[in-house]
């Protein structure tokens, strides 16, 4: 514009340059948020939405959701596989739930070893709280045990680097 006015993104060609992917998302969410009233879709239908869309803080929500049984029946195992997604996908908390599930055997197979694993990648991405826990679980492994559970979380890093 030669008058000096402000051109908005669309003008700019910046609505070109959004991914097909994106455009699904933003198609998929707004189809939600439409029908929301007509189909039912409350919040957490909307977070879920989010979350198989790979928001992973969505993907904590549901996974929180799961654990706690209050927005829906209570699944450990659901709870283990979202905070496993958001985990993949970067999300902090997600180590920590993790470490949790697996200290537990909450709808995961007991495992001490993983959890501290769980717990240092966490610890590693400022889930700082946690890291008591990693150091409580110590007692219950071997030096041996606690050298292979940080190459674990070494071998993460190293492979899912940003």
């Amino acid at each position: 514009m030669e008058d000096g006015s402000v051109r908005s993104g669309f003008e700019r060609g910046e609505m070109a340059m959004t991914t097909p992917l994106r455009v699904r998302r933003m198609l998929v969410l707004f189809g939600c948020a439409v029908a929301a009233t007509s189909l039912g879709c409350n919040d957490f239908d909307r977070t879920r939405l989010r979350a198989e869309l790979g928001n992973r803080g969505a993907q904590v929500l549901v996974g929180n959701a799961y654990e706690m049984g209050e927005v829906v029946p209570q699944d450990l195992a659901a709870a283990a596989e979202w905070f496993h997604r958001a985990a993949e996908n970067g999300q902090p908390q997600a180590f920590a739930r993790l470490g949790n599930l697996y200290a537990l055997g909450a709808g995961v197979p007991r495992d001490v070893g993983q959890a501290h694993t769980y717990f240092e990648l966490g610890y590693r991405r400022g889930q700082l709280i946690f890291a008591p826990y990693e150091k409580q679980l110590e007692f219950y492994l071997s030096v041996e045990e606690i050298a292979a559970s940080l190459e674990r979380a070494d071998a993460w890093d190293a492979s899912h680097t940003d």
